[in-house]
């Protein structure tokens, strides 16, 4: 018997849009369950093989969890600020957020595709003013409190780019994306970015990252959660998957 997976899996899914099985439902008196994933960068290209892995992970242990009796959320996002969209952008003459619209709506599709159990109610975009308010204002809170603040590193400056690279992304002094010359800045992250030629200075925003316990204090009392009981949990979860895999692999 052939497994006509294309018009099988077509006809779940639109039942999946109808239904909203993987739908968290606000007030439920169940236990509840968060799983998160590193929301993906939406791309021209679409999605590659280093996108479905860790969301595979996440996915099963999501289901895992719902036949269990959680009521579990495990939204989808997107990452959708970035300066190659921009870069893109102004070579082809378009605007970033013609760009961003339609990466997203390519990714959406693809995802779906691959049948995870999203709660694409709750989907997220990072270059919507209703969701980057909140960053801001988490920002300001921190600063307020003393846990941001501005200083100097050394960083790579693409020429061309206009942006910090990583280590990885300089290969022999130029970028590992286009190819111009890479420039040691002193470097201090977001927010006003200023360069002064002599000094190659530009200045960049930073967290005191010795203060994270302040920060996940700050967090409890505003949220009125205890972020360090659930991160314990999430790491002793992870900690069991990975050794699921690892014996997988030594079955195999």
């Amino acid at each position: 018997m052939n497994y006509d997976f294309a018009a099988i899996e077509k006809k779940w899914q639109a039942n999946w849009e109808k239904t909203k099985p993987y739908a968290a439902i606000t007030g439920d008196k169940r236990p509840k369950f968060y799983g998160l994933i590193e929301f993906p960068y939406p791309s021209g290209q679409g999605l590659h093989v280093g996108h479905p892995r860790p969301f595979t992970a996440m996915d099963i242990v999501t289901r895992k969890k719902r036949m269990e009796g959680y009521n579990v959320l495990f939204p989808i996002g997107f990452d959708a600020f970035g300066l190659p969209t921009e870069n893109y952008a102004i070579k082809n003459h378009i605007h970033p957020a013609i760009i961003t619209k339609k990466n997203i709506e390519n990714f959406t599709s693809q995802l779906k595709m691959l049948g995870y159990g999203f709660d694409w109610d709750r989907c997220v975009d990072t270059t919507d003013p209703n969701y980057y308010k909140w960053t801001q204002w988490i920002f300001l809170q921190m600063f307020k409190h003393g846990l941001a603040y501005k200083s100097t590193m050394p960083v790579n400056w693409c020429t061309s780019c206009k942006c910090v690279l990583a280590n990885e992304e300089v290969v022999n002094g130029v970028c590992e994306r286009c190819g111009s010359v890479v420039e040691n800045y002193l470097h201090t992250m977001f927010g006003d970015v200023k360069a002064d030629p002599e000094s190659r200075e530009i200045l960049v925003w930073f967290y005191k990252c010795e203060c994270f316990g302040q920060i996940i204090d700050w967090l409890n009392c505003a949220m009125n959660y205890n972020i360090s009981e659930q991160f314990s949990k999430l790491c002793k979860l992870r900690e069991g998957f990975v050794d699921i895999l690892v014996e997988r692999c030594r079955i195999e």
